[in-house]
């Protein structure tokens, strides 16, 4: 059997060694620069926060990834936890994807207490 992987999906279940995910380098660029997210439920708004500075990367890669940045500030500001994704296969057999175990330090940097922050990145919604 040779090691070569025919169906590309799988590189999805197994995930690829060779590649980081760009959602968990955004989040620790963020960390390094003493960033943080917030996402505004009522007015469907993700916003980056800072002490000091917001760099245009950071606005710019929060439009970016927005969708997957959300989902994770849902599950952490306000506990939804997202639906179990499903997918019809060939042969009738249906693969159910299953939430991955919760990692402290892959999830976004968010601060609590907005309290004491002076300034506001653009709004990336």
């Amino acid at each position: 059997m040779s090691g070569t992987i025919f169906d590309k999906r799988q590189l999805d279940l197994f995930g690829d060694p060779d590649r980081e995910d760009e959602l968990i380098v955004f989040y620790r660029r963020l960390r390094e620069v003493d960033c943080s997210l917030h996402y505004d439920r009522a007015a469907k708004r993700l916003v980056v926060w800072s002490r000091d500075f917001v760099p245009k990367w950071a606005v710019l890669g929060s439009r970016r990834l927005r969708a997957r940045i959300i989902v994770d500030l849902l599950r952490l500001q306000y506990g939804v936890t997202p639906a179990v994704e499903s997918e019809a296969l060939d042969g009738g057999a249906t693969l159910h994807r299953l939430p991955t175990a919760a990692r402290p330090e892959l999830d976004p940097p968010v601060r609590y207490s907005l309290t004491g922050q002076r300034r506001q990145g653009p709004s990336a919604g």
